[in-house]
């Protein structure tokens, strides 16, 4: 498998969002991006050994994509002297959506968004969280997180779309229109680049007759959150290291967590060790050039 800072004068009246901190004002959001490539719908991941690089592009059985653009608290300093000129709490992930047509050379994401908590110019991650949307993490009714389990997978190509965590850097850029109120009418997403980056890797492994993989490469879930004192949104993984699976074959296509140096997957067949960890972005499987076929990894038998 295959993101501009703003300066800003000691003229407080020149941030829109000090001078109407009172006033929220609702507007669009919007986003563009190619329909091809964008890494969701697996359908034809790995199908031809000569094209590893395969296509793999938006779109879920409901037709329907959702994305969440991360804001952190807005703080301003003064580009002379470094010093805080403003700052509120507004962290919050605001989800965008796509109803995907397979026939556009394009998917448009669409929100609404406060006008105060974005800031032109800025750059900020895009998160995605599988086709079925994680887990939210509320904080007083704003969602602040989202939870995403590795439970549950059957080892098909489609069912992997569940499962796919990615993160685009991008930049948000407001359109003023002629209001003289210093808000944003509506606010564009662009990045330089035109796909999300996968955070997960993809293992090809014989599970048939498996229920549970473990080891310390299985890790279970992932949770995006606000961490406040830092002001980001932060990438954990869970403690627990098994997955559950659920009726798989002898050529399970697997969705792992990144893990450190020396990962291992274990279940009845044996142990299989990446010795230098789990790499994201990258799917791990044998390629046979006698037979030309893309097969699973080898399991090194029990020796207990």
């Amino acid at each position: 498998m295959a993101f501009v800072v703003v300066l800003f004068t000691q003229c407080k009246k020149e941030d829109p969002a000090q001078e109407n901190s009172d006033t929220a004002k609702i507007v669009p959001i919007t986003l563009e991006m190619p329909i091809g490539g964008s890494k969701t719908d697996f359908s034809g991941f790995l199908t031809n050994p000569h094209n590893q690089n395969a296509v793999i592009n938006w779109g879920n059985a409901q037709g329907t994509e959702t994305i969440y653009l991360a804001v952190p608290n807005i703080e301003i300093y003064n580009p002379v002297g470094g010093d805080l000129l403003y700052a509120n709490k507004v962290a919050r992930m605001v989800p965008l959506t796509a109803t995907v047509n397979e026939t556009s050379a394009k998917v448009t994401f669409t929100g609404s968004v406060d006008a105060r908590i974005l800031e032109n110019g800025k750059s900020y991650q895009l998160y995605y969280f599988g086709n079925k949307g994680g887990q939210d993490i509320m904080n007083d009714n704003v969602l602040v997180g989202k939870t995403m389990s590795f439970d549950g997978q059957d080892g098909t190509r489609e069912n992997l779309g569940n499962y796919h965590f990615a993160v685009l850097d991008v930049t948000v850029y407001a359109d003023y229109g002629n209001n003289d109120d210093h808000l944003a009418e509506s606010y564009t997403i662009k990045s330089s680049y035109p796909n999300f980056t996968s955070m997960m890797a993809i293992a090809l492994l014989d599970l048939e007759g498996e229920t549970t993989l473990e080891g310390t490469a299985a890790i279970e879930s992932l949770t995006v959150q606000f961490n406040e004192s830092a002001n980001v949104y932060e990438t954990t993984y869970s403690a627990t290291t098994d997955i559950t699976l659920n009726n798989t074959s002898a050529k399970s296509f697997i969705a792992l967590c990144p893990s450190d140096v020396n990962s291992k997957l274990e279940c009845s067949k044996g142990t299989y060790t990446f010795a230098e960890g789990v790499d994201a972005n990258f799917a791990y499987y044998v390629f046979n050039t006698v037979t030309d076929e893309i097969e699973p990894l080898k399991w090194i038998p029990s020796t207990k």
